[in-house]
């Protein structure tokens, strides 16, 4: 059975939390999505804190897999020539990540690459600026 979980990225307070409750009722009568956190009990516009869904997956040291999260390969990141740090996103229905091409989210791939998460784009965007 898949979990769906899904955090949010509070940019007031530069801090991410988790999503309690995704409400789509206003959805239906030309409103847009609000989500609510564990953090406050009011509902927010989706736009005012943006949602990365839970991959289902856990990397080698075992963290939570998001969207938006930045990965690398355990043992070549550190004092690398190339930029093999990379984010998590969706692509065709399946959580992946460029690796020369879209790699697909997997145990088997986590595994045989050895990812393990490093950051997230809101906390750690300098992560995916390639150094010149």
């Amino acid at each position: 059975m898949r979990v769906y979980k899904f955090r949010a990225w509070d940019s007031y307070n530069n801090q991410m939390l988790d999503v309690q409750e995704l409400n789509f009722e206003d959805c239906f009568n030309g409103g847009e999505m609000q989500i609510r956190t564990t953090m406050y009990g009011d509902y927010f516009d989706y736009r005012e804190m943006p949602i990365m869904q839970y991959t289902g997956m856990k990397d080698i040291n075992g963290i939570e897999i998001y969207e938006g999260d930045i990965v690398a390969e355990k043992g070549h990141y550190v004092n690398s020539d190339r930029l093999l740090y990379q984010k998590i996103q969706w692509k065709d229905n399946y959580a992946c990540w460029l690796r020369g091409e879209y790699q697909r989210l997997t145990p088997k791939n986590i595994e045989r690459y050895k990812i393990v998460v490093i950051g997230n784009i809101y906390d750690n965007p300098e992560l995916l600026k390639e150094e010149v």
